[in-house]
């Protein structure tokens, strides 16, 4: 038969060629996000695939509005933006990273698992549930989720199915941890031992190390240089624009300013104000709420002290401490059902029930206050200031853009703008900032998950706009002593104090108090001694030094040279069988954490190793980043 099969495609060659072209294609087709027809803007569109699983731009959006909801809406949120879309995609990747390392360990969900781990949270949350204590239909669920966590009902699922799956992981985890007898009594010791001692603990001192020169500090790179190799580093070419580049020509004059002051009035229109809340979300409930509200309000007009009765009957839980008294707020602040309905009142005015997403309030308008031009004056001139600057310095970008393409050499084209070009100095993919773009925390994984030679778009730094361009990569490799003198100086100087102190210690014996004050410590133990804490070193010389002798040296989570004279030890009681179990599934609970987060970033290094042509690797065993679909976020985006 194989034969005949042979014969056939032999015999056809033209039609087994156009077959295999098809095939070819077709599998491209499928692997590469190079021919997906989703809109690059769509909320599907796919901006990230990590072994096979996607991230879609709808689910990186919602995961930023909660981070944004957690750190409350600031001043500075344009600059701050992009760190929150680092966060919520990282933390995104971790998802699928865990349903990766699930599957490698064949970890499963079940949907009635699933169901009923959705049903129990959502019961958590009152207002997801009827009169009777029953969950609201999936319609208003879904809504609710909206309005209250900005998620929808599927991604509320998936990180439900997520956490599953993390519990599943960890307890799997747990009983492959082998615990022996040993591990149990040194762990149960360290717990519940009591120990009397007295220690010393010194703080090496490196600044009486002197500078050897550069011949002895090349001698101990070479014989420590591992310690200071790094990793993979890239240097930018950069271009910004600041305001001194347009000098004066951006001041608006007196009539620009009064017109911009008439445009915006309103906007300097501050209320101090007072509230009474009734909770309520559903028709019914907006509705019990509105006749409370008309009997409270009914109350005071009648002469009821509206802050007394803030106390007593608002369902805002700051109005204990606070009566009501909201303070002084302008318009955004709040939410706008609610400064609609106070902008209304004049001062000493109490509102009739006015909704929100929170419910329905009275509200007692305290005191209202406007800017006049003067006041405003210095404030509008700012403003104008920075929009036409804004305008002009992205103006001025997007034209050096045009000049370089996407992979240009931006130094011929900066010198006909008028433009100067920086050169950073190199750093890794662990680094803080970058030298000469500092404060812009994004920037180094936005470097480096560009491609060397690719310009990137305009950014905002503080007090300018840049345009930069990945001009190299330095490889894996220990820099020359002369890029990094400082830092194997400063290593050089630490070892030879921490050398010189152990030498103190080595002397002294059994007499630590010559060494300096010493300190007492009664009845401690070991997990108790918090500048020891997780220090498996330590615990072993504590635990294991007799009464009356000095313990070996060891080094505390802070840097010191530490050291004691055992004077008193209290046996803990028996173990119990039951207590032994329940440290036994402690101990192995500790280290499955450690297994697992070991487990996941193996695979993010390795899956960001392998990213591929396209997403052929990401639909497989990798991490592709869709870099044109993961754009730059905006305040626009979630305002």
């Amino acid at each position: 038969m194989l034969r005949d099969f042979r014969n056939v495609f032999k015999s056809r060659k033209e039609l087994t060629g156009g077959l295999m072209i098809v095939l070819s294609f077709g599998l491209l087709a499928y692997l590469g996000t190079a021919f997906q027809t989703t809109h690059p803007d769509s909320p599907e569109v796919v901006v990230a695939r990590v072994y096979g699983r996607d991230i879609r731009r709808r689910e990186l959006s919602e995961t930023m509005e909660r981070m944004i909801q957690q750190f409350g809406r600031q001043e500075n949120m344009d600059a701050i933006l992009p760190y929150i879309q680092q966060q919520a995609f990282g933390q995104l990747v971790n998802l699928r990273l865990t349903e990766e390392l699930a599957q490698r360990h064949g970890v499963i969900v079940t949907d009635i698992e699933l169901r009923d781990a959705i049903a129990s949270e959502l019961r958590s949350y009152p207002f997801m549930l009827d009169k009777n204590g029953q969950l609201l239909p999936a319609a208003e669920i879904r809504a609710l989720l909206a309005q209250a966590f900005r998620i929808t009902l599927k991604t509320f699922e998936d990180n439900t199915r997520s956490r599953l799956i993390m519990n599943k992981l960890y307890e799997q985890a747990a009983t492959v941890v082998p615990v022996d007898e040993e591990w149990i009594t040194e762990e149960y010791r360290a717990r519940n031992e009591k120990v009397s001692l007295e220690y010393i603990a010194l703080t090496p001192d490196d600044s009486t190390v002197e500078d050897p020169g550069d011949t002895r500090l090349e001698e101990y790179l070479k014989l420590s240089g591992d310690r200071f190799q790094v990793g993979a580093r890239r240097v930018l070419q950069m271009v910004s624009v600041d305001q001194g580049l347009f000098g004066n020509s951006l001041a608006p004059n007196e009539e620009v300013l009064k017109s911009a002051f008439e445009s915006k009035k309103n906007s300097y229109l501050e209320l101090h104000a007072s509230h009474i809340l009734i909770q309520g979300t559903t028709p019914e409930e907006l509705k019990i709420a509105e006749e409370k509200l008309l009997k409270i309000r009914a109350r005071i007009m009648a002469g009821a002290d509206f802050a007394r009765v803030a106390e007593n009957e608002s369902e805002d839980p700051s109005a204990k401490a606070n009566r009501g008294d909201l303070g002084w707020f302008r318009d955004g602040v709040m939410d706008k059902g609610f400064w609609d309905g106070a902008v209304e009142l004049k001062k000493g005015e109490v509102s009739k029930p006015v909704q929100s997403q929170f419910g329905l309030h009275l509200i007692k308008m305290i005191d209202r206050k406007d800017k006049t031009f003067e006041e405003a004056k210095s404030e509008l001139m700012a403003e104008i200031l920075n929009e036409r600057f804004s305008a002009k310095a992205k103006e001025k970008l997007e034209q050096l853009r045009k000049r370089v393409g996407e992979r240009g050499d931006l130094s011929a084209a900066a010198v006909a703008l008028g433009l100067q070009v920086s050169t950073s100095e190199p750093f890794a993919s662990d680094s803080s900032e970058v030298t000469g773009l500092e404060n812009l925390p994004y920037l180094v994984s936005e470097a480096f998950s560009m491609k060397v030679g690719q310009v990137s778009q305009i950014i905002s730094a503080p007090n300018s706009f840049v345009v930069y361009r990945v001009q190299r990569e330095l490889p894996i490799a220990v820099p020359p002593l002369k890029e990094i003198r400082a830092k194997v100086l400063d290593a050089f100087r630490m070892e030879e104090s921490r050398r010189e102190l152990l030498a103190k210690f080595a002397q002294a014996g059994e007499k630590i108090q010559t060494l300096g004050q010493t300190e007492k410590k009664s009845e401690y133990t070991f997990t108790e001694i918090t500048e020891l804490a997780d220090n498996s070193l330590a615990r072993h010389t504590i635990l294991g030094t007799p009464v009356g002798s000095v313990t070996k040296p060891v080094w505390t989570n802070d840097g010191k040279l530490w050291g004691a004279i055992i004077r008193e030890r209290i046996p803990a009681e028996p173990l119990a069988s039951e207590k032994r179990m329940e440290l036994v599934k402690e101990i192995q609970s500790k280290e499955s954490s450690k297994l697992l987060y070991a487990e996941l970033d193996d695979l993010r290094i390795k899956g960001a190793s392998r990213r591929g042509f396209s997403s052929l690797w990401g639909r497989f065993n990798g991490i592709y980043v869709n870099e044109n679909a993961l754009k730059r976020p905006s305040r626009g985006d979630f305002y």
